[in-house]
């Protein structure tokens, strides 16, 4: 059975997940950020990370991906083509505004690219991935069982930013409705990008 751990960050408020199945051990990291409890909580379960998903490249959502992929690194990093280029520029991942240090991945190698085509199993069922631009044009969310990874596109407790440097308000309000939609439709359990 699928299960979901949420980590809420100490930056920024911001939201990490595992989702894993304790039997198979079979594990995914969803936008990694606190490194030390996200790798504390697989080494306690004796998870097998099999992928990481990155919802967009802000440095909020980032910022302990390349610790986690350094202890993990069997896992693939999945993104869309816009997030990688984002995860190479520290103004569009806005790690020179927000953080002490720079972010930047360079490990081409390492990375996976989605879009909505895109066909991925994860714990033997496909994924279905929604590009869902407008608080940057990179964003994806992801349904994974009946888990759905909104990043910063929607959520329930908290209004959406939309006013970075590749954000489009119009495009937000389109994705963040088509989300809802699905959600309602699916009656799926929403793990949004932040906390309250």
């Amino acid at each position: 059975m699928i299960e979901v751990k949420a980590f809420n960050n100490t930056y920024m408020k911001s939201c990490s997940y595992c989702i894993y199945d304790d039997k198979t051990k079979e594990a995914y990291i969803v936008d990694p950020g606190d490194s030390e409890c996200i790798m504390a909580f697989v080494s306690d379960k004796s998870l097998q990370p099999q992928g990481i998903f990155i919802t967009h490249c802000h440095i909020d959502h980032v910022y302990g991906l390349n610790e986690v992929h350094n202890a993990y690194q069997q896992a693939k990093i999945y993104c869309s083509k816009e997030t990688y280029k984002g995860l190479k520029d520290e103004r569009i991942n806005m790690s020179y505004i927000f953080s002490d240090d720079d972010f930047v991945t360079s490990e081409k190698d390492a990375y996976t690219f989605l879009s909505s085509t895109s066909r991925i199993l994860c714990f033997g069922i496909p994924i279905i991935i929604m590009e869902t631009p407008g608080h940057d044009i990179d964003c994806l969310t992801y349904i994974i069982g009946q888990n759905i990874f909104t990043g910063d596109c929607y959520s329930p407790d908290i209004q959406m930013q939309h006013c970075w440097f590749r954000s489009n308000k119009s495009d937000a309000k389109t994705s963040e409705q088509r989300i809802i939609s699905v959600i309602n439709q699916y009656d799926l359990n929403v793990c949004s990008g932040h906390y309250k």
